[in-house]
């Protein structure tokens, strides 16, 4: 699928400041390749009851080595979701969240965890 910047984000929190100048080489969404310059992203596929009907990441994918949640809508979102399951987005808590969560397990696992984008 196609990533496309995102001209109009802005940053809520950065672990450093390295991470906060590179932040916006990640601001991206799912975008359509006829529209402007695009890079590759990757949508992982999964299965399982707690996707319904989706064929896996409805709003996250890989994008030059990291991981990013609510980009948009991605092309595994299934027929028939409910709004909150296939807008693509990702609320504040829940990021934060992420974020605390993904950094506990950098330090707790034996073999770390996905890095933030920095």
């Amino acid at each position: 699928m196609h990533m496309q910047r995102t001209v109009d984000a802005s940053l809520l929190w950065a672990d450093s400041e390295e991470s906060a100048g590179s932040a916006g080489n990640y601001a991206v969404s799912v975008g359509d390749s006829r529209s402007g310059p695009s890079a590759p992203g990757y949508a992982d596929r999964y299965g399982g009851v707690g996707i319904i009907n989706n064929g896996g990441a409805g709003r996250g994918a890989y994008y030059r080595g990291k991981y990013l949640k609510g980009i948009g809508r991605t092309p595994l979102i299934g027929v028939g979701q409910r709004d909150w399951h296939s807008d693509g987005l990702l609320f504040v808590e829940e990021a934060a969240r992420e974020c605390i969560m993904g950094t506990i397990a950098a330090y707790e696992f034996p073999w770390g965890a996905l890095d933030l984008p920095q």
